[in-house]
């Protein structure tokens, strides 16, 4: 059943009927509309999440997350990348689930931190190329 609902909400977002930032139902109202229960709502909102269709914060809800370019980072010689999880604090700042991983970029001027699923690494010498 969580299937459904969450291909029932995907479809949704991709015909643009829930624009980015549009607020979801809470999960009780999902679970009414579509007579399911709250499990199969709550495994439907973890694939979305999971896809990065949406969004969830305690105390407020699931909304659609807004479409997010990725960053190309070009990499000079010398630099090291990390990939690592987030602190909370990045977290917070980026709008990432527990347990979701940041790049981070250390150059001899200092660190860059992005979330991992928008950076695209880019060797300087490729860079030229591009």
């Amino acid at each position: 059943m969580y299937k459904q609902v969450a291909d029932d909400i995907r479809h949704q977002i991709q015909l643009g009927l829930l624009l980015p930032g549009a607020q979801l139902p809470s999960e009780s109202r999902i679970a009414d509309e579509y007579g399911v229960g709250a499990n199969s709502v709550r495994s439907a909102l973890r694939v979305l999440r999971a896809e990065r269709l949406i969004v969830t914060e305690a105390g407020v809800g699931s909304r659609v997350r807004d479409p997010e370019e990725r960053s190309m980072v070009t990499i000079p010689p010398g630099a090291r990348v990390t990939i690592r999880p987030a602190t909370d604090d990045e977290r917070r700042r980026f709008g990432l689930e527990p347990g979701e991983p940041v790049a981070v970029i250390a150059t001899a001027e200092g660190e860059e931190v992005l979330p991992a699923y928008r950076v695209v690494l880019v060797a300087e010498d490729d860079a030229d190329d591009r």
